[in-house]
């Protein structure tokens, strides 16, 4: 029984994961070519827009992906601002079409994006899969008859029970793989907008991000405690 429940909730989660890190990289994708298409409105159009682009990916990365909706003012303000662009010939309305259709799909993304990060598991499901767990480990601790084949059994069996919990808590809670979907992703984002990397220093403590050596990168700490981010500080240096 407890096979079929930690396999089921392990590929609805893997599912989960797979179809976020979709999302998101989408998203990442669509900023880079929203950046990109509008050089033609000018380099000082181009260097606002990337300021808010910059400004909501920090906003992304300051909040857990849980909390995603609550980037919606960042998200406003890049939005208001490209709609606020006004083309003056006939390219630039062209280019400021394709730009509204970028927003249209920001902004489908972001909900499919919220609504998958929203999604765990329940406290009656973790109850019964940590219950299941407890009486799998009691019967093969009790079944032990002392032999060294019995013994080598129980480590192994109690061993793989314990390592396939721990694999679907990170993959609920995202952090199955991050620096994969997540991490490097960013990374190539925010170098297609001319920007060095934005990383949580508590995320590159833990392990959670790899930074390249040599290249520069933004390393912002938490002085206050979450979400309150109005000290946060950042400082670039070179990894």
């Amino acid at each position: 029984m407890f096979g079929i429940v930690i396999a089921f909730y392990i590929s609805m989660s893997t599912t989960r994961l797979n179809d976020l890190g979709q999302a998101l990289n989408q998203e990442d994708a669509n900023y880079v070519s929203i950046y990109k298409v509008a050089a033609v409105f000018g380099e000082e159009i181009q260097d606002k827009l990337r300021k808010r682009i910059d400004l909501y990916l920090q906003d992304q990365i300051d909040h857990y992906l849980s909390d995603f909706e609550q980037t919606h003012a960042t998200f406003d303000n890049l939005v208001n601002f490209i709609v606020s662009i006004n083309p003056n010939n006939e390219k630039e309305r062209l280019v400021y079409g394709k730009l509204l259709d970028y927003v249209d799909r920001l902004q489908h993304n972001r909900i499919r994006i919220i609504a998958l990060a929203k999604s765990k598991l329940l406290f009656y499901e973790w109850a019964t899969i940590l219950t299941l767990a407890a009486i799998i480990l009691f019967c093969i601790f009790a079944l032990n008859d002392g032999s060294l084949v019995s013994i080598i059994v129980s480590v192994l069996l109690s061993t793989s029970t314990i390592m396939l919990i721990l694999i679907l808590r990170d993959l609920v809670f995202l952090r199955w793989k991050e620096q994969m979907w997540i991490w490097s992703c960013l990374t190539e984002t925010f170098q297609g907008l001319g920007l060095s990397p934005y990383y949580p220093q508590s995320a590159v403590d833990e392990g959670r991000v790899t930074l390249k050596k040599g290249v520069t990168v933004r390393l912002v700490s938490y002085p206050n405690r979450y979400p309150d981010f109005s000290n946060k500080r950042i400082i670039e240096k070179k990894a």
